[in-house]
């Protein structure tokens, strides 16, 4: 009796400590860290970027290069998820990932062709 309690709790602490990691990779660890300093090889001078209490990015830069540069990476940082979401559904792959009742609007999406027009 106490060798099947001992393995029911190291499978529940198992479990639960799975639990814990999965939602620290899932929702903490993909966040942006707004307190960085970041070297990047495709600027030209230094930028600034500071965040307002609203999290709007206020972007000072030297030159439109670096202006233009860093406004792509800020897009990509806040919203990858969803131009992955809208490349996935031009492409007309949304049953892959979210299951068949979206087949009929991949099928239009595929009929459109909007992803080989692209």
């Amino acid at each position: 009796m106490k060798f099947i309690f001992k393995i029911s709790l190291f499978l529940f602490v198992l479990l639960i400590g799975l639990s814990v990691l999965a939602i620290y990779w899932t929702f903490y660890k993909p966040l942006p860290s707004y307190n960085v300093t970041l070297r990047m090889d495709g600027l030209q001078q230094q930028v600034d970027v500071h965040w307002d209490p609203y999290r709007i990015p206020h972007i000072y830069a030297q030159n439109e290069d670096d202006l233009y540069f860093t406004i792509g990476y800020i897009h990509a940082q806040e919203r990858l998820w969803q131009m992955t979401l809208s490349q996935i559904a031009a492409e007309g792959r949304f049953a892959e990932f979210l299951g068949e009742d979206l087949l009929p609007f991949d099928i239009y999406q595929i009929t459109l062709g909007i992803w080989y027009t692209a």
